[in-house]
């Protein structure tokens, strides 16, 4: 109950648009263990810079209001031995959900955090979700590590055994030209055989070390969310055990409609690709011709992202940033109130900026006046 009171006091960030990030990304590290092909984010993974110190995400979680959402991100997270010490860093912001995406490459290490991070904060609901690509040699190609997928399944295994009341574990399967047509069959492994709480499912985008991953049909895509769907009817994928449950179910189909509808309008030639003045385009588009389906992003007012160089930007795919921490002392309030950043959430706004990144459109869809009560009718028929 005290948990979804929580969740409830959220509900006027459905119309005050300024104020702290209710759903923050942090990339912890830029540093990572594999070389996958499918990755947006390569370039900054082969810099690999550390991340910020523990005494800097201290000072962000000192400026950080009551959190929604805290993911903690890279590169690879459990690559930073001292997770929980950043998971501790953001204590007083009581974050209601804290996920960690890991490849699974670490599993005794995976373990070992991701109890600490739960038993820590027995008062959030932690999610770890491990990484899959498709069966042996498919994951083991995309990723390009050897034995990957077998050290991915031990780590599951490991984070099922633990059965703490507060930690969900999850799986991610990224949906890519090389395995779009094996994904329903491939979902259906995973929930059988894995038995996870919940399959997260992406769709390749931005920039990849490999651009040929980017050709997924959507009607390919469709049918792998139609299978999870069916999983999830089955009762094969339970959902993770968190108060407000039955309303992340109905967002995610939500989400996903309009993720495929996006894939679809963008194969078709209804949007076209859109780039904040000077920034490179990363895959952002403009949602003006998606017939009904356009849902205002609240990227850098709800949701915020800071990466491992301390740059602070309003998501994923932009690549604008309002400013470095670094510069300001590790105050995101000042960085939030610049000029830049209003500048930035102007032009999101009027250029109706749209993209295929799950987690914005997820949060975008939940705090949407336009989408909320038809999720929330969906939750309470569900």
């Amino acid at each position: 109950m005290a948990g979804a009171l929580r969740t409830l006091s959220f509900l006027p960030r459905l119309w005050i648009r300024r104020g702290s990030p209710i759903h923050l990304t942090l990339f912890v590290t830029g540093r990572c263990n594999a070389k996958c092909r499918h990755c947006f984010y390569w370039e900054e993974v082969d810099a690999a810079a550390p991340g910020l110190s523990i005494p800097e995400f201290e000072a962000i979680g000192r400026s950080t209001g009551p959190l929604l959402w805290l993911a903690l991100g890279g590169g690879e997270p459990t690559l930073r031995e001292d997770l929980p010490a950043v998971a501790r860093a953001f204590r007083r912001s009581r974050p209601s959900v804290l996920s960690v995406p890991t490849n699974g490459f670490l599993p005794e290490r995976a373990e070992r955090l991701a109890s600490e991070i739960a038993r820590e904060n027995p008062d959030t609901f932690v999610v770890f979700a491990v990484s899959f690509e498709g069966p042996q040699a498919v994951h083991d190609r995309i990723r390009e590590v050897p034995g990957g997928f077998a050290l991915a399944v031990e780590t599951v295994g490991r984070l099922r055994s633990l059965r703490i009341g507060n930690l969900g574990v999850g799986a991610i399967f990224t949906v890519t030209a090389e395995n779009q047509d094996l994904a329903p069959g491939f979902l259906e492994w995973i929930a059988r055989e894995l038995r996870p709480d919940n399959v997260t499912i992406n769709l390749a985008r931005g920039r990849p070390r490999d651009p040929s991953l980017l050709g997924v049909d959507p009607a390919k895509y469709r049918a792998a969310v139609a299978r999870k769907e069916a999983l999830v009817r089955e009762g094969a994928l339970p959902y993770f055990r968190m108060p407000h449950a039955r309303l992340g179910l109905a967002r995610d189909a939500e989400m996903h409609g309009r993720i495929a509808e996006i894939a679809r309008a963008r194969e078709a030639g209804e949007v076209r690709p859109i780039a904040f003045p000077g920034v490179e385009a990363g895959g952002a588009l403009d949602g003006t011709g998606l017939n009904g389906a356009y849902v205002p992003c609240r990227a850098g007012e709800i949701s915020l992202v800071v990466d491992e160089r301390g740059e602070v930007r309003p998501c994923e795919v932009l690549g604008a940033s309002f400013g470095n921490l670094r510069e300001v002392g590790m105050d995101l309030r000042a960085l939030l109130e610049g000029e830049r950043a209003e500048r930035i959430r102007r032009w999101i706004r009027e250029s109706r900026c749209a993209c295929t990144w799950e987690c914005a459109a997820a949060t975008n869809l939940l705090f949407d006046p336009g989408s909320a009560p038809r999720i929330l009718a969906r939750a309470l028929r569900s």
